[in-house]
């Protein structure tokens, strides 16, 4: 019973929305996917040595988070509203990441260059 109120309450919280794909979703990468490789790709070329280290195993926590997060949320009466529902909350998820991603990225390049601005002799 707790679990169905749960499944019910994420029904409401995150609404399944149909998605048209006029390709196979499966050989293409949705707009958001690759949105979210390309900023993990820009946030890593700004960071150091460890921040790539910490930024790398961040993103893999947060790939088994939104996993773990998207498997809830899909829980469904039927196979094809899981899918959506797991395809809407991983679509998401992966701009909300991407959001972070800018940030992090941001902050980096503020603070490598600034560490190279005060680094420098006058």
């Amino acid at each position: 019973m707790h679990t169905r109120s749960a499944a019910a309450f994420l029904s409401l919280a995150f609404p399944v929305v149909l998605l048209a794909h006029e390709t196979d979703p499966c050989t293409v990468q949705p707009p958001s996917e690759a949105e979210l490789h390309a900023v993990f790709l820009e946030a890593r070329e700004v960071a150091d040595e460890q921040q790539r280290g910490w930024l790398d195993a961040a993103q893999r926590a947060w790939l088994d988070y939104r996993a773990a997060t998207c498997a809830l949320i899909g829980e469904r009466q039927t196979e094809s509203a899981t899918l959506e529902a797991q395809a809407q909350c991983s679509a998401f998820m992966a701009r909300e990441r991407s959001a972070e991603l800018r940030l992090l990225g941001q902050t980096a390049l503020v603070d490598k260059y600034e560490r190279s601005y005060y680094s420098e002799e006058r």
